[in-house]
């Protein structure tokens, strides 16, 4: 959902439509606009800010990062998770109907939270790889 949120300052953003120092339009702005809560918009912009494409302005807002100002940050972690999980179902790793290792065993491999791990799962059964079975845990898709 917060993708979904962020993508249309990403590709204004890309296009140059926002160019390199200008200020985003407030969070409540945005809010407005989008027709979500302003909760929503701020982890938006926190998936633009960890992609490198903005950063917060003390007391102003968000402003676009301009070329060479920075590098673009690393994947943010819950999505290297899903990509390391998609990666392993593409090549049969992970077969349909077999089960996903658990939370607990993805937590301890990747050294991160439990709603880190609940993103990367939630952003795979958003693309319709995974099915949760509650109290079974989850599996791959069948076809």
């Amino acid at each position: 959902m917060f993708d979904a949120l962020a993508q249309p300052l990403r590709a204004q953003i890309r296009t140059g439509e926002l160019a390199p120092g200008a200020l985003l339009p407030s969070e409540s702005e945005l809010a407005r606009v989008a027709g979500t809560k302003r909760y929503s918009i701020r982890k938006a912009l926190f998936l633009l800010r960890d992609e490198g494409l903005i950063e917060p302005v003390p007391g102003r807002g968000w402003s676009v990062v301009g070329h060479g100002e920075t590098t673009p940050r690393a994947l943010p972690r819950y999505r290297e998770i899903a990509a390391e999980l998609r990666a392993a179902i593409a090549v049969g790793l992970l077969a349909p109907g077999s089960a996903l290792p658990s939370e607990a065993e993805l937590m301890a491999r990747h050294a991160v939270s439990r709603a880190t791990v609940r993103q990367a799962l939630a952003l795979l059964d958003v693309e319709g790889l995974i099915n949760t079975h509650p109290g079974k845990g989850r599996y791959v898709r069948d076809g």
